[in-house]
């Protein structure tokens, strides 16, 4: 795939376009460009909080990494490494407790998922 959109059938004006870079997989560009169109909506919301991680653990073979955020909204947030690309989610599981992280979150469900993630204490 060389690259997705996403147009909005009312207001065509409103588009979300990403292109495919290295190491992208579709999942992820289908993923990032609805991140995209539902930023045209105010959907999608970035956050700079201090983290804790309070576990991992693994379902059917996938680890997830829950954190518990000081923040009354987002309290409780994971992810798995389909939801990161490779980088992230390595900083992610170096991330300790009392780390001052920048997460972009989507919510699923009742869960809110880390779809983007900067922690700048790890390098």
């Amino acid at each position: 795939m060389a690259g997705f959109a996403i147009v909005d059938a009312e207001e065509t004006s409103k588009i979300a376009i990403k292109m495919h870079v290295e190491d992208m997989t579709s999942e992820r560009l289908v993923r990032a460009t609805r991140l995209e169109f539902l930023k045209l909506f105010g959907v999608t919301t970035e956050n700079a909080v201090t983290a804790k991680v309070i576990g991992k653990y693994v379902e059917e073979g996938t680890t997830h990494i829950v954190l518990r955020l000081d923040n009354a909204t987002y309290q409780w947030v994971e992810a798995t490494p389909k939801d990161l690309p490779p980088l992230q989610w390595n900083k992610l599981m170096a991330t300790i407790e009392g780390d001052t992280v920048t997460v972009q979150l989507e919510r699923r469900g009742e869960k809110w998922i880390i779809t983007a993630f900067e922690n700048p204490n790890v390098q």
